[in-house]
Parts: C-alpha cells; structure tokens; sequence
C-alpha cells in the first residue's frame, strides 16, 4: 500500500478512496453492559485485558473502511494498520495531545471512520 502520502488536498481525496473499504482483522472485547459493546482492539492478549467484569469475552473481528462508519481510527502509513479505535470521536481525539491531525499533515497517516464486523 504504498505512495499514499501526500501534501495535496486532491491527492489525500484520493488515498481514501484508496483506503475505502480494506479489511483489518484485530481480536476485541465485547462487553455485555456497556452502550459500544466492542472495546481494546488489538492482538488477543491486549483485547483478554478489556476483560474486566464477568460476561465479558474475546472476539475478533473485521474492521473496514468506511466513511460511514461509527468508529474513528488512525491509519498509519508506514506499518498499514489502524491505531486508536474508538467508537466515539472524542474518545479517539483525546488519544492525541496535538490532535490527530499532526499525523496527516506529516504525511504519516489518515483520520479514518470505520465500521466493525463481527468473526462468526
């Protein structure tokens, strides 16, 4: 996935439309008693620490590309994976004490929304 950096409003139009619909397999937990069900995504052992309460179990799941989807991610360029995914964009901004946009302007990443499908 290469040669999506760039400077040009035009151009980072078109690395969505790149990155529209691509497909992130991450495990996560889904909690039982929560309003976002879906939580701590990631490998298998950081999604066993959102564990925290009886009921709670691991899952995995497809996360997509979507700019109608409701969660918020960073896409980092230089390791092609999602970072940061969160079910509310304020959850996701505070993760960023520059905000996330710095990642964008530094060509190192897009501000991307998502949706999450559940592994049956």
């Amino acid at each position: 996935m290469g040669g999506l950096i760039s400077d040009s409003p035009n151009e980072a139009r078109s690395d969505m439309n790149e990155l529209e619909g691509r497909r992130f397999r991450y495990w996560c937990s889904k909690r039982k008693d929560r309003l976002h069900t879906l939580w701590g995504f990631g490998h298998k052992k950081t999604a066993e620490m959102y564990c925290t309460q009886e009921g709670d179990i691991v899952i995995e799941v497809d996360i997509i590309i979507d700019k109608e989807g409701a969660y918020w991610a960073l896409y980092k360029h230089a390791d092609d994976k999602l970072h940061m995914i969160y079910p509310h964009e304020s959850l996701f901004r505070v993760c960023f004490p520059y905000g996330p946009e710095v990642y964008e302007e530094k060509g190192e990443g897009k501000i991307v929304r998502c949706r999450v499908e559940e592994i049956e």
